[in-house]
């Protein structure tokens, strides 16, 4: 039973998932980046459209649970496997890293 877990079909099996894994976060941490920053600068101005928009779109985000956010994006969008786990969690990911760079610009004090 131990020589079929440690065999060479399971060690391929399990590279191929770290390189799917692997690939995952560097584009979800990348473009989670990006858009958060546009985010966060955006509810940090607190004026006009782009504030209120970033700020719901912040919030409703923030309380989604991450499953029903991949199960959504995977079954409700016509999107290949990759690309669909990759825009749930950028989805989540960019409204975390927004407010933290918002409560970054609101630590630094004006002037």
């Amino acid at each position: 039973m131990t020589d079929q877990f440690f065999s060479l079909t399971t060690a391929l099996f399990l590279l191929r998932g770290l390189g799917v894994t692997l690939i995952l976060a560097v584009f979800t941490i990348v473009l989670s980046f990006i858009l958060g920053a546009i985010l966060g600068i955006a509810k940090f101005n607190g004026k006009g459209l782009a504030a209120k928009i970033s700020a719901i779109y912040i919030d409703v985000a923030r309380n989604l649970p991450l499953m029903l956010v991949i199960i959504g994006f995977r079954f409700m969008l016509p999107l290949p496997t990759i690309a669909s786990g990759v825009a749930a969690l950028t989805f989540l990911n960019c409204a975390l890293i927004a407010e933290i760079i918002r409560g970054g610009m609101n630590a630094i004090p004006k002037g």
